[in-house]
């Protein structure tokens, strides 16, 4: 056969060919849309570790305990918070919406903790002649909040599925709790002051404990970021390390807290900002 006459047979074969593979994709991609997209369900268990922003200065209004009734202190922080690592846990689901995003919903308890120490120069009376004397305070705080979850998510098959995923949390300040101990540094004659009677108690270092709640709002909103990858155990199990942060874009402190600092030059009170590290095992349900 010439090649003249081989011209119109090779055209036609690879038309043919052509033809094929397109009908293939798109049987292939019909099947696809035709199946049920995802639904995960999972597990999650972690720490958070929470940085205090607006901590520095700071104070704490706590109960001074050598009184005959009740009265208020502000303990002052100069310096910053030390971040503390809280409790996490709770469940996710994770909704496939096509074959790249998705919305992951979470609720999950976690813990919001912090340190502040400090030491200050109070003025102590011996005798009409006032000195200063050191006061060593560290307080511990921790917040515990129930948090519900929403995030648009993303994959990249392209990277091994690794997700990102942006969104929005509620949470609900469900109690809070600190830990207070102040100590007497200087001369050992000198204690702490027995409000009722005006003298010294004798004793140079005492703790205290106590709640916030009074000044606290119930609910703060913050704004999420999520990254993960997924480690496919099996094919419907999963094991995804995860990590997330918390921006919160409302304040904790209710509006008689912030009257509070703000009649005491702190115009923005203290306010967390949480980066938790989890492991998120998941169950595909559909």
């Amino acid at each position: 056969m010439s090649l003249r006459r081989s011209i119109p047979l090779i055209v036609c074969l690879t038309f043919c060919s052509i033809t094929t593979a397109s009908a293939q994709r798109y049987a292939a991609n019909v099947l696809y849309s035709n199946q049920p997209l995802p639904i995960y369900l999972g597990i999650d268990v972690g720490s958070g570790l929470t940085f205090w922003q607006h901590a520095t200065p700071t104070y704490f209004a706590t109960t001074y305990p050598y009184a005959g009734t009740p009265d208020t202190i502000h303990v002052q922080f100069p310096s910053g918070a030390t971040p503390l690592f809280g409790f996490f846990a709770g469940i996710s689901a994770d909704f496939w919406l096509s074959e790249d995003w998705g919305i992951i919903t979470k609720m999950n308890y976690n813990e919001r903790r912090g340190e502040w120490n400090a030491t200050v120069n109070e003025l102590a009376d011996t005798n009409g002649v006032f000195v200063n004397v050191p006061v060593t305070s560290d307080l511990v705080w921790m917040l515990r909040c129930i948090s519900l979850e929403a995030y648009a998510r993303y994959s990249f098959h392209s990277l091994h599925d690794l997700y990102v995923g942006a969104g929005l949390a509620l949470t609900d300040i469900a109690s809070d709790h600190y830990d207070l101990t102040q100590t007497l540094g200087g001369p050992p004659q000198f204690s702490f002051m027995d409000f009722r009677s005006g003298s010294g108690t004798g004793i140079r270092s005492y703790g205290i404990g106590g709640s916030l709640s009074p000044e606290l709002h119930r609910f703060f909103g913050e704004f999420k970021l999520l990254a993960g990858f997924p480690f496919y155990i099996s094919a419907r199990w999963l094991l995804a390390p995860e990590i997330t942060l918390g921006i919160p874009f409302t304040s904790i402190w209710n509006s008689t807290g912030q009257a509070d600092y703000q009649a005491n030059g702190i115009s923005n009170p203290t306010s967390p900002l949480t980066v938790t590290g989890l492991i998120a095992l998941k169950y595909q349900i559909r």
